[in-house]
This record gives C-alpha cells, sequence and structure tokens, in this order.
C-alpha cells in the first residue's frame, strides 16, 4: 500500500502516519539493542540493576554495589597508570665468576709538574709535549699479584720544580680505556721508598635509557670525554688556547702565563659559576654502560737490605740513570707498584624497568575482573555499543530525510520495516 503524504491526517500533535510509524519502529529497536546490552554485557550483576522482577530494594542494592566496584576498580587503574608513567627502575644485582678478565688503563703521571731541566733548557713559557700514553691490552685468567701488573718507577726528584711541585712520587689511576683520566680528582699517590700494592675489584653498570634514565648509548662515548671538551671549547673561546691534554680541538697548548693567568681562571669560573650551570650545560649525559673498580691500596717500606741491594745491581751492570743510585737516592726517588684483580668474581648490576607494560594490563586485567568480573574486552563490548548506538541515530535520521523527499512511504502490511544496524548479522 502506497500513501501519498499530502492526503495522510496529522493528529492533535501534528504527526503525521508516517512520523508515527517511524517513531514506534525506532523506539521497539532502541529498546530490544538496550535490553540484549544489559543482558550480554559481561559485567557481574549489571543485569540485576534493570532486572524488573526483582524488588526495588535489590535493584538499589546491585546498584550500589556496581557503582562502589566502578569507583574502587578506577581507583586502581589510575593508580596503576600513575605508577607506569612514573617510570620506575628496579636493579639487579649479581655476582658472576668470570674466566677472563680485561686488565683496565693504567695511567701514572710524575707529581713533577715542571721538569727544571726542561724548564732551562727553553724556559718556563715554553710550549711542548707534556705527556706520552702507552697502549696495551691484555686480560688475566688468575686473580693474584703474581699475575698483574709490576712497574718499578723512579721520581727523579733533582729534576723537580719546587715551587710547582710540592710532593715528590707519582700518582696513579685505573680506568675504562674510553675514559679520560682525571688524575686530581681520583688518582691515589704513590710515595717513593715503598712498595704499593693496588688490589682491584671490578664491576660493571648497565642503565637503562630514556623514558626510565637519563644516559647515552654511543661507541667510544664517555660522560667524561664530553665534559672535557665542553670545557676545553670554553676555555678555547676566553683563552685562545687548549689545555695539553685535549687532542681533538685545534688551537695551541696554553704556555706558563696563559695557563695560570687564564685558562686556570676560565675554568674555574666554568665549574662555579652558577649563572652559567657549567658542566650541567655541556649535555653530558652518562654512558649506558660503564665499568667501575674498586681499589684497595696497601704500602711497604723498601727494607734497608733492598735499598742496598739495588743501589749494587745498578753498578754492577752499569744501568744507565740520571743520577748514581746509592741507599738514600732509592729511598728518595725509587717507586715499586703492584696492581692485579684481588678475585675472578665481578658485580654486575643492571637497571631493568620497575613496572611493565605488561605488568599494567595483568593488574588493569586483575582489578576488573575482581571487583566487576569484567576483562579488557569488556571495554569492546562498551565501544561497540556505543558505535550502534551512533550508527543507529544516523540511520534513523537518514530514513527521515529520505522519506521527506520522497514524500512517499511504503508499509507493508505482512511485516514491519527494520532498521539494521552496523554490526547486526
Amino acid at each position: 500500500m502506497v500513501l501519498d503524504k499530502k492526503n495522510m491526517q496529522k493528529d492533535n500533535g501534528g504527526r503525521t502516519f508516517e512520523d508515527k510509524l517511524l517513531s514506534l519502529q525506532t523506539s521497539n529497536f532502541l529498546d530490544r539493542m538496550v535490553f540484549n546490552f544489559i543482558q550480554e554485557i559481561s559485567i557481574i550483576g549489571f543485569r540485576y540493576c534493570f532486572d524488573k522482577n526483582r524488588s526495588k530494594m535489590r535493584r538499589l542494592m546491585w546498584s550500589m554495589l556496581i557503582l562502589l566496584a566502578i569507583g574502587l576498580a578506577g581507583y586502581q587503574i589510575c593508580d596503576r597508570i600513575a605508577l607506569y608513567t612514573s617510570y620506575s627502575t628496579t636493579s639487579d644485582i649479581n655476582m658472576i665468576n668470570a674466566n677472563t678478565l680485561d686488565f683496565p688503563q693504567v695511567t701514572i703521571c710524575n707529581e713533577n709538574a715542571a721538569r727544571m731541566s726542561v724548564a732551562k733548557k727553553y724556559g718556563m713559557f715554553h710550549r711542548g709535549s707534556f705527556w706520552v700514553t702507552a697502549d696495551y691490552n691484555f686480560t688475566v685468567t688468575r686473580a693474584g699479584s703474581f699475575y698483574g701488573l709490576t712497574l718499578a718507577l723512579f721520581a727523579n726528584q733533582l729534576d723537580y720544580l719546587g715551587t710547582t711541585s710540592p710532593s715528590a712520587g707519582f700518582r696513579l689511576l685505573l680506568h675504562d680505556p674510553a675514559e679520560f683520566p682525571l688524575m686530581q680528582e681520583s688518582a691515589i699517590k704513590l710515595s717513593p721508598g715503598f712498595i704499593t700494592s693496588v688490589s682491584v675489584a671490578y664491576s660493571t653498570t648497565k642503565r637503562q635509557p630514556p623514558p626510565y634514565g637519563i644516559c647515552l648509548d654511543r661507541p667510544n662515548y664517555h660522560q667524561t670525554d664530553c665534559i672535557m671538551k665542553c670545557e676545553a671549547q670554553y676555555v678555547y673561546e676566553k683563552c685562545g688556547c687548549k689545555f695539553f691534554y685535549e687532542k681533538d680541538l685545534v688551537a695551541p697548548i696554553c704556555d706558563f702565563v696563559e695557563l695560570y693567568k687564564c685558562a686556570q681562571t676560565a675554568l674555574f669560573k666554568f665549574n662555579n659559576d652558577l649563572t652559567m650551570k657549567g658542566a650541567r650545560s655541556c649535555n653530558c649525559p652518562p654512558q649506558c654502560v660503564s665499568n667501575t673498580y674498586q681499589l684497595t691500596v696497601s704500602q711497604d717500606i723498601f727494607s734497608n737490605r733492598f735499598a742496598t741491594l739495588a743501589s749494587n745491581f745498578t753498578a754492577v751492570n752499569n744501568v744507565s740513570l740520571p743520577v748514581t743510585l746509592s741507599k738514600q737516592v732509592i729511598m728518595e726517588n725509587y717507586v715499586a707498584v703492584q696492581v692485579y684483580y684481588s678475585t675472578m668474581q665481578y658485580f654486575s648490576i643492571t637497571t631493568n624497568p620497575g613496572y611493565s607494560f605488561m605488568g599494567l594490563l595483568s593488574d588493569i586485567g586483575g582489578a576488573l575482573g575482581l571487583l566487576l568480573g569484567a576483562t579488557i574486552l569488556t571495554f569492546v563490548e562498551i565501544a561497540e555499543f556505543v558505535w550502534e548506538l551512533a550508527w543507529f541515530w544516523y540511520i534513523t535520521r537518514f530514513a527521515k530525510d529520505d522519506t521527506k523527499e520522497n514524500k512517499v512511504i511504503v508499509v507493508h502490511k505482512t511485516k514491519q520495516t527494520k532498521i539494521i544496524p552496523f554490526f547486526a548479522d
């Protein structure tokens, strides 16, 4: 049966037969869709809140329980999300038995800041080479002084320039090969007339990169080198020269006057001026993997018998030394040092994420399951229901606009017209 809209009678409210029919169909389908959602959603007790076969008191009780459970679950989920976004970390400390260990880099400097012989020959303001480096690489298979490094050093105090060298002896530092040796900050002193034993305990640390931590994972990178280069660049900009240890910067080495009148002052200002923030402005994060060497130092004085034998040995074998050896010279200049691993075990310290994403999902699922009997897929059910409501609203509005344009509505006698949602079968 086809009806012309012009001939349709209107009710007291001004609605046509078409409007009433479409409104009735829409209302029935919407009721069925909401009813099915209440019955099928995977939240235990949710359907009891709308069950008309139950008393109002029981429906009110279930409603309060559901609201309380939703509140507790929401609080727990927010707390877990806040914990996850804080990016906390934990540290695992393991003791590892190693078959071999790489020997650390050993750097030794004489306490003599300026040699008298060089000062007499070239003058105090001579620009020259201040140090010599020796590269070596070996591993050890056993702990103990017999399997380490033994050195005999001669201080030669007669060549000391007293104004710049108040103490005699050497400084020794064990460090990673990629790390610049900070002799003033971390080195130990070796005094003449003593045998110094340096027992080494090795440990390694692995840090997490952002967002869990601040570190840089790059080959041949070390935080100390980065800071030193930043300092050297600042000194060069202020003084026009560089420190003798800076190899990458193309600039002349600071002489004695430039070193003490300009470079040292600029470096002090760089590290102590709060307005400049010093090393903090260099953007030099620590490396993600670093090696640490813990030292245990002990000293024994040379025996009188050893000093006598050493002086006789050099005299008999014509050993070339800058001075004639005697017992007094040996006690004032001779230094012996032994560097060795105390154990073949080392500590491995690894930083791990304190709260993983899978842990977050597990806690959210646990809160939903314990308090509501739901799962994360319950949110998919809710999202599907909201989408069907939106699609249903769009279809009904489109149907009204279409009938108004055509001014015709088709009414079937045997069955009603169905409005099918997007996800319906």
